[in-house]
């Protein structure tokens, strides 16, 4: 298969390494290199792979429904585990990070809850500098409703020397507004970080419409005013 810019598909491994950079190459030359099998059943594969994100999101993509698409199990499992490691790689370069507005807060959380079907809440931890110390999850809910332990959070950002904290949880529906409860539960936290003079700098929820990735910022829409 030949690319509008000329480029084969069917490029081998070998050609790859001494061609060009990996950040190069397109979505559907990255499927293809990291599939087994004969070169055909990588190419349709991929396209299944990429109509599939573009249909339902990067959700989609778990055991179930990679099998559905022409998957064998072993290859469905360790794609699934591809992402699970990006994710854990993340949280430990989180450290290198400085956050200092709600897009960089969004960045650095997305690599963790984009990809759930379940709703998740994660804590980072910064220093005085807005440096991140540490991201940290707390828990782990249903489709539509994840509960935390409020005092959890503050012995987190106790035990790793936080000066601030950011919040972040996902909504698996897609839907970023948040809930009564979202609402309620964050300006519990708040309150107890002004007892502890910790910073609530923002929370974060992550969601998405079809493909396009969204969020919504506590801060940046008036329900946190870091003390």
């Amino acid at each position: 298969m030949v690319f509008a810019n000329g480029s084969r598909m069917g490029m081998s491994v070998r050609k790859w390494k001494s061609s060009e950079s990996i950040h190069l190459l397109s979505d559907q030359r990255l499927w293809i290199l990291t599939l087994g099998g004969s070169l055909l059943r990588r190419q349709r594969l991929g396209r299944k792979l990429e109509e599939l994100v573009m249909e339902e999101g990067l959700s989609a993509l778990i055991p179930e429904e990679l099998a559905r698409i022409g998957f064998r199990e072993h290859e469905a499992l360790r794609l699934c585990g591809f992402m699970e490691l990006h994710r854990r790689l993340c949280r430990h370069s989180a450290s290198l990070s400085a956050v200092n507005s709600p897009e960089e807060a969004y960045a650095l959380f997305a690599p963790f809850l984009d990809l759930s079907e379940k709703e998740e809440f994660f804590l980072a931890v910064l220093d005085n500098h807005n440096r991140v110390r540490r991201v940290e999850p707390l828990a782990i809910g249903s489709e539509s409703l994840c509960t935390v332990d409020v005092l959890h959070v503050l012995r987190c950002a106790l035990r790793y020397q936080g000066r601030a904290i950011m919040l972040a949880h996902n909504h698996p529906s897609g839907e970023v507004n948040p809930s009564r409860f979202d609402i309620d539960v964050t300006h519990e936290i708040q309150t107890l970080c002004l007892r502890m003079r910790i910073t609530l700098l923002d929370h974060i929820i992550v969601g998405r419409q079809g493909v396009f990735p969204e969020y919504y910022s506590f801060a940046q829409e008036g329900l946190i005013v870091p003390g």
